[in-house]
């Protein structure tokens, strides 16, 4: 007999797909090699094309190049460069040989860089003539010997021919699908500093089989994620699985509708903030008739995104099967879908809607602070389980225990509600991960330098919302009996002269004479984000000189006191 547990959980269907036999990437290179004189990728900045045939002998050629430079199975390979026809190659070679990916951004910050060196130890790094020296001074630093290959310059003798025998027999490295480690995301977490989510060939396998991403032949997909997205991931296995271009370059508003309009874009995923960007641009407006004709899949994410900037998406194309994607890189990817043919109903009746589960996938509603299920149409924490689930974080036994009981639910620390349709609402968030426009946030880590300044008592860094920009960093700090001059700006500009730019204090500081706690010491974060609604979303701005005596007042009304 079902329990009532058993009966509030939300199962997304059984998976109706082959096993995993062999290493994830012999499915793509099967398929580059089907699919040889079909168009793989599209530079359209200096207006160069490659075909499958050549990107699968690069990166067969580079796969050698590792070989012969003795990296092996389990070996991890580091990769941090910005959209061009190379990114991909040293992907698919380390995915051939085994070695593990993890995948970093130039504009990451260097305690970020830092911290992933230290943790994955890499082999070999790639990456754009930008990182190269800060790369240089952070492996001498800590002390490691990886070989640091630049794109710009020595990456060329990657490309150089081998043995014709090995290239043309070549086949990937026999790996343990269920255990062996294909990527290692960088990602917040629901906690904390930033980490690496592992991800396995069978998680990427079922996850690349079950987001459904329909593409189509006469059209190059356009999207604009980073090598260091899951989504940039799951787009270049999905494009080579099914043949279809991709276009390679960095986002510029303008050069964005020029594609659009040159290469008949059909197929478009952009975060809200450019998809917004877009349609207000004076070029889009020129030719709106022509771009919402032409588009027919439009998938949107990344970050938050108000219903009455979907409505106007929604109304302007009309032809589009449009989509407000929701997933993570615990997951491998998408964990909630919408799919053409089968959900236009769902889609245009519930435009806020990241979905139903996906294939394989049961979610459970919790309530996060009795840690009770609540089901359908309740508020509350999802909880995930499924075969595409992280089996943790990178060497980081503890986040992992935090993230994932032991019962296998993943924690995703998002406040959802899930209607009787099954259909998925994201209506906030309950950790400390904070997500400024498609940038992750740490706010351990900004309470980890606020903690460095002399006139700081106590500090707790959380997220002011904002319409299109996700959360702003905003510091809750009680000061020093020594330092009560200190002001917002001078804390401020002492973050903001120690970080990379989107994780500057945007949102502000707030002084308190006390942090609310709770009897066994923890901060009632609850309590000051109500706070920051208090403050905020009144007519009357609160300033930072009269914060103290509100927060006494609000904290009273709150307590009955």
């Amino acid at each position: 007999m079902a329990t009532i547990d058993d009966e509030l959980i939300i199962y997304g269907g059984d998976l109706n797909i082959p096993q995993c036999k062999r290493n994830f990437s012999q499915y793509v290179l099967d398929k580059m090699t089907q699919n040889s004189d079909k168009i793989a990728q599209i530079d359209p900045v200096n207006k160069k094309t490659q075909t499958y045939a050549v990107l699968r002998l690069n990166s067969i050629r580079c796969a050698l190049k590792l070989k012969q430079n003795g990296v092996r199975r389990g070996d991890i390979i580091m990769i941090c460069g910005r959209n061009h026809l190379n990114l991909a190659v040293p992907l698919l070679a380390s995915m051939y040989i085994g070695a593990p990916v993890n995948p970093l951004h130039p504009d990451y910050s260097r305690r970020e860089i830092l911290r992933m060196l230290k943790l994955t130890e890499p082999k070999v790094i790639f990456c754009d003539h930008e990182c190269t020296k800060l790369m240089k001074e952070l492996v001498t630093e800590i002390k490691l010997k990886s070989k640091i290959v630049t794109f710009e310059t020595d990456f060329k003798s990657y490309l150089e021919p081998l043995n014709s025998a090995e290239e043309d027999n070549f086949v990937t490295e026999t790996v343990d699908v269920f255990n062996d480690i294909l990527y290692i995301v960088c990602t917040s977490g629901t906690t904390g500093l930033i980490k690496g989510v592992t991800i396995t060939h069978n998680a990427f396998y079922i996850a690349s089989n079950t987001c459904i991403l329909v593409m189509e032949n006469d059209s190059p997909i356009l999207y604009y994620s980073p090598l260091s997205w899951i989504s940039a991931m799951l787009l270049i296995n999905a494009a080579a699985l099914n043949g279809v271009s991709r276009m390679i370059c960095e986002y510029n508003p303008t050069r964005n509708l020029e594609i659009i309009l040159e290469y008949k874009i059909k197929w478009l995923f952009m975060t809200p903030m450019k998809a917004f960007e877009m349609i207000n641009h004076p070029l889009f407006k020129q030719n709106i008739s022509t771009i919402s004709k032409n588009l027919r899949y439009f998938f949107f994410g990344g970050s938050p995104s108000s219903e009455r900037q979907v409505q106007e998406i929604h109304q302007i194309f009309k032809n589009a099967f449009i989509t407000n994607g929701y997933g993570c890189a615990e997951m491998s990817g998408g964990h909630s879908w919408l799919i053409r043919n089968k959900h236009e109903d769902i889609c245009s009746r519930k435009i806020m809607s990241s979905g139903q589960p996906i294939n394989g996938t049961y979610w459970k509603i919790v309530d996060p602070e009795t840690g009770k299920n609540v089901g359908r149409n309740n508020e509350g924490e999802l909880w995930i389980k499924g075969p595409a689930l992280t089996k943790g974080y990178y060497k980081d036994p503890e986040a992992t225990a935090q993230a994932i009981d032991k019962d296998g639910w993943f924690h995703t620390g998002d406040l959802v509600i899930v209607d009787d349709e099954d259909s998925l609402f994201v209506v906030g968030r309950i950790n400390d991960q904070l997500k400024y426009k498609t940038w992750h946030v740490s706010s351990s880590e900004l309470e980890d330098i606020l903690k460095e300044h002399s006139a700081v008592e106590a500090v707790c860094v959380m997220g002011r919302p904002h319409e299109t920009d996700g959360d702003l960093p905003l510091a809750f700090i009680v000061k020093r009996d020594s330092a009560k001059d200190v002001t917002e700006k001078e804390i401020i500009e002492f973050v903001n002269n120690q970080v990379c730019e989107y994780q500057k204090l945007r949102g502000g500081v707030i002084f308190l004479d006390d942090m609310p706690v709770t009897p066994s010491g923890k901060i009632r974060k609850l309590v000051l984000k109500q706070f920051i609604n208090f403050s905020f979303l009144s007519k009357s701005m609160v300033m930072a000189s009269e914060t103290s005596r509100t927060w006494c007042s609000y904290d009273r009304q709150q307590n009955g006191n």
